[in-house]
């Protein structure tokens, strides 16, 4: 998939990668595409659950 932007959350451990994209998020165009780069294995859960799926 193609992708507008992207964070490098490699090396964090959680809350801190949530907390990056939401960062991220906050200051890319609606409807722009963010890769987020994570070895955290907790940002699997994490993440959806923040994003609310």
């Amino acid at each position: 998939m193609n992708h507008d932007d992207e964070s490098d959350c490699s090396g964090m451990d959680c809350p801190l990668p949530v907390l990056k994209t939401k960062i991220k998020i906050d200051t890319i165009v609606t409807g722009a595409v963010l890769r987020v780069t994570t070895t955290d294995p907790g940002s699997c859960k994490d993440m959806p659950a923040w994003a609310g799926r």
